[in-house]
């Protein structure tokens, strides 16, 4: 019941709207179902749009690197090795591979003050129709998301969660004039 009052209320808004919310983080969008696929329209900066069904996308900024993207991202010792037995037919040793490992997640991460941002499709399925090229994790300026979703949401920041229902478009982007304001004290 509370699913369907929701969708009635979110039907009810603006078309569009900027909400009152910036994310310092990440954003994740999903169905609130977990074991329920999410379809979403995806276009990064002004490349071509693609559909993809997955868990969910995660797009955070260079402080968000370092939390739910690299979490998304992260690898085992032995993948590492079975891949680079395939490649090289050299079997690694543990050392070997814990240090092509550790730049592999050192690389997934980036400056905060970046004014990038990564975007990194959760679970992606894959199968004989979905074209290959389709890039599972990207970094951009801008990433415009539409949603197919029958009961979704986006996560700001792990705390404020919002109705991304079909048919629902958001568009993130990283602005200089919304960005934080520090000192660096010697």
């Amino acid at each position: 019941m509370r699913s369907t009052q929701r969708k009635i209320a979110d039907a009810l808004q603006p078309r569009w709207r900027i909400l009152p919310w910036l994310a310092l983080n990440e954003v994740f969008i999903a169905e609130f179902f977990a074991s329920r696929p999410i379809t979403l329209t995806i276009q990064a900066d002004s490349e071509e749009t693609f559909t993809t069904r997955s868990s969910g996308i995660c797009v955070c900024t260079g402080s968000g690197s370092r939390s739910w993207f690299r979490t998304m991202n992260l690898q085992s010792t032995e993948t590492i090795q079975t891949l680079a037995t395939m490649a090289t037919g050299k079997r690694l040793d543990e050392k070997e591979a814990d240090e092509l490992l550790h730049k592999y997640h050192s690389n997934l991460l980036f400056p905060a003050d970046a004014l990038k941002m990564a975007y990194m499709i959760y679970e992606m399925y894959r199968n004989s129709n979905c074209p290959k090229s389709i890039p599972a994790r990207q970094m951009c300026h801008k990433v415009k998301v539409k949603s197919r979703g029958f009961d979704a949401g986006i996560v700001l920041d792990g705390c404020v969660s919002l109705p991304f229902n079909d048919g629902s478009t958001a568009t993130f982007e990283i602005r200089p004039e919304y960005s934080l304001k520090n000192i660096i004290l010697l």
